[in-house]
Parts: C-alpha cells; sequence; structure tokens
C-alpha cells in the first residue's frame, strides 16, 4: 500500500508528468493507494484557494482509501515529532503510513528518512 504526502497531490493536481503516470499506473494495477485526512485539510486550507482548484483536489482524492486521524495516530505523530521535530502534520502523515504498514510517497524525504522503519519513495 502507497499513502500519498501533500506534496504528491499538489503535484498531481499541477499535472506534473511523472506524477500523473505513477499514480495512474499505480490505481489501474489495483495497487492501494491512501493518503490521509490531515492531507485533504491541508490541499484545501489555502487562503486562496479556487473553486477550479477544489474541484482538481476532489478528483485527485476520489480514487484513494482516505485515512482518518484517530487518537491512535494522534498519540504516535506526537511521540514521533517530540523524537524528530517534525511539524505536527507531517507527523501525522508519518504516524498513518506506519500505523498501516504503507510506503510513504513524497518528496520531501528528507524530513522523513530519519524515522526507523518508515518506507520512503520520492516521485
Amino acid at each position: 500500500m502507497y499513502l500519498l504526502d501533500t506534496n504528491i497531490l499538489i503535484y498531481y493536481t499541477k499535472n506534473d508528468q511523472i506524477v500523473v503516470k505513477t499514480l495512474e499506473h499505480w490505481i489501474t494495477t489495483e495497487e492501494v493507494v491512501a493518503t490521509s485526512t490531515i492531507v485533504e485539510a491541508e490541499l484545501l486550507s489555502y487562503l486562496a484557494i479556487s473553486a477550479k482548484e477544489i474541484a482538481l483536489i476532489d478528483v485527485a482524492l476520489s480514487p484513494l482509501l482516505l485515512f482518518a486521524v484517530d487518537s491512535q495516530v494522534a498519540r504516535y505523530a506526537a511521540a514521533i515529532r517530540r523524537q524528530h521535530g517534525l511539524q505536527l502534520a507531517d507527523a501525522m502523515i508519518a504516524a498513518t503510513a506506519l500505523l498501516h504498514a504503507a510506503v510513504l510517497v513524497t518528496r520531501n524525504v528528507t524530513d522523513f528518512k530519519k524515522i526507523i522503519g518508515l518506507e520512503l519513495v520520492k516521485i
């Protein structure tokens, strides 16, 4: 299973061909592709977001399995944040990937590479 970081979905909505082709390949070959509700919140939280951008985000999220942030994720994220000094959203995304045994797909490998047990893919 792959869990998408916020930046991957941003690149998808901007039609980055490497990201688009990779995600389309995974989805059409029935790989489980997921993300977190924290990613959804990050994507939709830009102050100047347009209706068109919201629609693109909705399309990008529609085929994905969406994991909610619950107490288990929150507590694991807090421990990751204390240990590694990550931003809260990044810690929650990492915790979600670890708890669901998912490979985290990101272009921000530097912040995540110090987390033991977290498998990363950069596209």
